[in-house]
């Protein structure tokens, strides 16, 4: 008897089970619907309707109309017809359904016992008409379902929390980012100017080097003219005095005129100081 129990309740047990897939309910329900619009009474009628309002068919858009028929009689019954059906059929779950639906249904249900025990017990004349299992069991439901609801209140202000937290360390991490740019800019720029300031610095000293060298070199001319014409003076024995020059005769005069002309001495000075001596150079 266990084994004839076993081989015939297996099977139903296995198709009640794949029974609460909504696939297979949609499957089943889809070749009802299949075998219904699929009689040729029924298309004989729907040509015969189409060539009253002027339209001919062939054969296969006969059958392209017949399709769309059946998918939109297919979604319109099994979203109006079928669901609200399998639904009670099911204690009101169906698959496909959010944790959230499936709660509400259950305690909508778990409700509903408590009500009718609630009006029984009154009846009855029980002092405690709500202390019954079934209204204990919803009211359990209940206190877990607002535990649920705290919890999961709780869990997205600290998610809630901690994103905040996340942006702020992101916008603290793009400022602290942004500082350190400008730093670097300004060490950039700081160091730019300071290589400017150098070279600045560097052209100047160039330029006053050269200045020096050149005022140098002048001063070093001017001094040997200088010291020349104090040569041909003192060999000449010609001394300058303010508003003209004593003139000199004698050996002294030809020697020293002798010498200014071997040195070089400027020939307008030579000419203008020895008139009378001739100098190859000039």
């Amino acid at each position: 008897m266990s084994i004839y129990k076993m081989n015939f309740f297996g099977p139903v047990s296995f198709l009640e089970r794949q029974w609460h897939q909504r696939l297979v309910q949609i499957c089943v329900f889809a070749a009802l619907l299949f075998f219904l619009l699929g009689s040729y009474d029924l298309i004989d009628q729907v040509q015969k309707m189409l060539r009253k309002v002027g339209l001919k068919f062939g054969k296969d858009s006969t059958r392209a109309v017949n399709a769309v028929l059946f998918g939109l009689l297919l979604f319109l019954l099994t979203r109006f017809v079928m669901d609200p059906v399998i639904k009670r059929m099911a204690n009101g779950t169906v698959e496909g359904q959010t944790n959230a639906d499936q709660l509400a249904v259950i305690m909508k249900r778990l409700k509903k016992k408590c009500d009718d025990e609630v009006v029984a017990r009154a009846a009855e004349g029980s002092p405690t008409p709500y202390g019954g299992p079934k209204c204990k069991r919803y009211n359990q439901a209940r206190d877990m379902l607002d535990k649920v609801r705290t919890a999961k209140a709780t869990l997205s202000a600290k998610a809630a929390e901690e994103a905040a937290e996340e942006a702020a360390g992101e916008v603290a991490a793009e400022d602290f980012a942004a500082k350190m740019a400008e730093e670097a800019a300004l060490d950039a720029a700081g160091s730019e100017f300071e290589q400017k300031a150098t070279q600045v610095e560097t052209d100047a000293q160039a330029a006053l080097d050269a200045a020096g060298a050149e005022f140098e070199q002048k001063a070093t001319q001017e001094a040997d003219a200088q010291a020349r014409k104090d040569n041909f003076v003192k060999y000449a024995g010609i001394q300058s005095v303010a508003g003209g020059e004593s003139d000199t005769t004698g050996a002294a005069k030809a020697a020293g005129c002798k010498l200014a002309c071997d040195m070089g001495w400027d020939c307008t000075e030579y000419k203008k100081q020895c008139p009378n001596l001739r100098c190859r150079r000039c």
